[in-house]
């Protein structure tokens, strides 16, 4: 039977009392393990968590058990989401870390908003007004003196590329996701795409993780005291 409407309001601050909580409760455990046990393994682990929490929230009533069936219908998108809005972004801006620091890499996913103003006009037939041109070429061109002139971090060019493909993957998640699953609630979809996350990085977790304690046992990685702005799960009900 479908949620009526005062159903779904009440459903509402639920849900977001859970995603806060799961955030907060998974960057305090990523914090603590990400020395020992490197940062794909945590990456891994934290996309697991929070499927399993989703999941169980999904599946307490029979609505959200047929939602997430209708999603796991479409399997090629659900990979290509996954991998764009998750697994990707995780894995490009987690071994980006050791190569140019925290701070070049956060600096990069925060071009994000600029980089989906460009990919909208360019694949999306978005239009953009020329105030928001100038503000993603200022911010773009501000990050880029940030990082030549004073910048924390190494200018190391295959980190670079794998924090900027992380982002930029993840901003073209934001539009498929409006695009193709935007008409399901965000509880239904967020589930399947954090269960096919998390089996692609797990392939990575174990030689990830060894080569960056290695990096880090050399003295190459000193600089990397942290992990990158993961997108929390909230970020996707919105693209």
């Amino acid at each position: 039977m479908e949620l009526t409407l005062t159903g779904r309001r009440a459903l509402v601050p639920l849900l977001a009392t859970v995603l806060v909580v799961l955030l907060a409760g998974t960057w305090l455990m990523s914090g603590a393990l990400v020395e020992a046990a490197g940062p794909l393994t945590v990456a891994t682990g934290r996309t697991a968590v929070c499927c399993v929490v989703l999941t169980a929230c999904a599946a307490a009533r029979s609505s959200g058990r047929v939602r997430m069936r209708r999603v796991v219908q479409r399997p090629w998108l659900v990979c290509l989401l996954a991998l764009l809005g998750f697994a990707g972004y995780a894995a490009g801006t987690l071994l980006a870390i050791p190569r140019v620091g925290t701070s070049l890499t956060n600096l990069v996913v925060a071009l994000m908003p600029c980089a989906g103003v460009a990919i909208g006009a360019l694949w999306f037939g978005e239009r953009a007004s020329r105030h928001s041109v100038a503000g993603a070429l200022l911010a773009t061109a501000a990050a880029g003196a940030y990082a030549a002139l004073g910048g924390q971090g190494t200018l190391d060019a295959p980190g670079l590329l794998l924090a900027l493909a992380g982002m930029l993957g993840f901003a073209v998640y934001g539009f498929l996701y409006r695009r193709t699953l935007a008409g399901l609630p965000p509880l239904a979809v967020l589930p399947v795409l954090l269960a096919a996350a998390t089996v692609m990085l797990l392939p990575l977790t174990l030689p990830g993780s060894s080569r960056i304690r290695r990096r880090r046992r050399s003295g190459r990685g000193s600089r990397s005291s942290g992990v990158p702005c993961t997108p929390p799960p909230i970020w996707c009900s919105t693209g």
